[in-house]
């Protein structure tokens, strides 16, 4: 679910690098089949690792020579509302989100330090409250938290 602060938004790297994104675009072409982890998507978000060994030397230089935002407890807003049927106000009232920030014109949700934690190597779920009952009760979840009266973000 989350990066690790190794990831770097390419929006940002290419704005501190004063080049167009069309670079990272064509670099990024050349992984879309591979599971390497040099570049990953979330929806409309590019990261790329900054430890990886297939950078070209100009992106190579670029990092080094730049600071970039730690993204390790940042998800971008658009892949947090599709791949999880949960209100923004359901998120910050239950704690999971913090706040809503913009890095380079992208919206992040950044998540509590604790549920970042409690996620780690975990897969997020929602499920009704009959369906998390059940699930607790037949040990296939790990945990749950209540997003509403009837809806839970469960993991496992």
């Amino acid at each position: 679910m989350f990066l690790n602060s190794k990831y770097i938004l390419a929006n940002e790297l290419v704005a501190k690098m004063n080049i167009h994104i069309a670079n990272i675009s064509m670099f990024a072409k050349q992984f879309e089949d591979s599971d390497c982890g040099t570049i990953i998507k979330r929806n409309n978000c590019t990261f790329i690792n900054s430890k990886s060994r297939y950078l070209p030397h100009n992106l190579e230089v670029g990092i080094i020579v730049n600071e970039f935002t730690d993204m390790s407890n940042k998800l971008p807003c658009t892949y947090v509302r599709e791949e999880y049927p949960m209100t923004e106000k359901e998120m910050f009232k239950s704690g999971i989100v913090t706040e809503k920030t913009t890095i380079c014109g992208k919206q992040f949700y950044v998540f509590s330090d604790e549920f970042v934690k409690t996620m780690k190597n975990k897969i997020g779920y929602i499920l009704d409250a009959k369906e998390t009952k059940d699930c607790t009760a037949n040990d296939q979840i790990l945990g749950s938290i209540q997003l509403s009266k009837n809806k839970f973000f469960t993991w496992y």
